[in-house]
């Protein structure tokens, strides 16, 4: 408000000013849920998926960052999370751990393992004291999103805050995240067995596994937004465009179980295994869905009138 005083709305000066409001202020916020990590990377990783809602300044310095540079804790940290949460610390508990993860999110870090009998696996440590902050975390940001709705009646997030409520204890608890990973392969194998082998989630170990450690089977494959590298696996990308569309339509419209946190990094293709099927020297895709903490469950008037939205819209296409 005060960057735009006494300048003309749509004007050229007033669109550089607001442009450049905007610009400054995303950039305060990165900084301050950098600052603060856990909840609030959780945070700015969200608005980066709204680019529907908010100002494209912000959804894109969150999208440019939130999803590449999140924190990363020490071993030292890693292995108290192990001893409080298995009793034992993770180069006892794994005939090999490497100490330096192969990934950070907002919420956990993943390490590669080995287990007692040679299998290569993913180990999922949550950030330690996460547990502890997330409440007060989400209601300081409560507290500022109401007071800032306060002042400027004009500015209504509170339903950002209503979502990352609802969210993060699922998020924190990796068995939920192991129970939705195995659900959402049997509702593939069920009903959609016609795309159920080009579907895949990694096998959850479970007896090395609890609410705050997770681990997986090891999967090797390629970022679905890296197109060099799956052509240099023999796909085509257009084959992995039209697996994503249908995979997601499976979920949406007849599973009603949707995975709900899609980005690149928990999408990732490989050869569709034992695949006897080559046209030309093409390879067939396999989706592999990575990071099942967060789905929404979609019921049967929701996915029809859905439906039916998506039949209008081609239907006037047509006319």
């Amino acid at each position: 408000q005060y960057s735009l005083w006494g300048l003309q709305p749509d004007s050229p000066a007033w669109l550089s000013a607001k442009h450049d409001a905007h610009l400054r202020s995303a950039n305060r916020l990165q900084e301050l849920c950098f600052r603060n990590g856990g909840i609030y990377i959780k945070l700015g990783q969200h608005i980066a998926q709204l680019e529907y809602v908010l100002p494209q300044e912000y959804v894109q310095t969150m999208r440019e960052s939130m999803l590449k540079r999140c924190p990363v804790s020490s071993y030292e940290e890693v292995r108290g999370v192990f001893k409080k949460e298995i009793g034992e610390l993770p180069e006892t508990v794994f005939a090999e751990f490497d100490p330096v993860p192969i990934a950070s999110a907002s919420l956990a870090q993943v390490h590669a393992a080995t287990t007692h009998d040679g299998k290569k696996v993913a180990v999922k440590v949550q950030h330690d004291h996460l547990l502890d902050t997330s409440v007060i975390d989400i209601a300081t940001v409560d507290l500022v999103v109401n007071a800032l709705n306060y002042i400027f009646p004009t500015f209504d997030y509170r339903w950002l805050v209503d979502e990352i409520r609802e969210s993060a204890p699922k998020e924190l608890d990796f068995l939920c995240e192991a129970q939705n990973s195995e659900r959402c392969l049997v509702n593939f194998r069920k009903l959609s067995p016609h795309i159920a082998n080009s579907i895949y989630t990694p096998k959850v170990y479970w007896n090395l596994s609890t609410s705050r450690i997770l681990t997986m089977e090891y999967i090797d494959a390629k970022e679905v937004t890296d197109v060099k590298g799956i052509k240099d696996l023999g796909i085509r990308p257009v084959d992995v465009s039209n697996l994503v569309n249908k995979a997601f339509a499976e979920m949406i419209f007849k599973h009603g179980f949707v995975h709900c946190d899609p980005h690149a990094a928990n999408m990732m293709i490989r050869p569709l295994p034992q695949d006897s099927k080559k046209w030309f020297g093409l390879k067939r895709p396999q989706l592999v869905l990575l990071d099942h903490g967060l789905y929404k469950e979609l019921d049967h008037a929701t996915r029809i009138n859905y439906a039916s939205l998506w039949k209008v819209r081609i239907l006037l296409q047509l006319f």
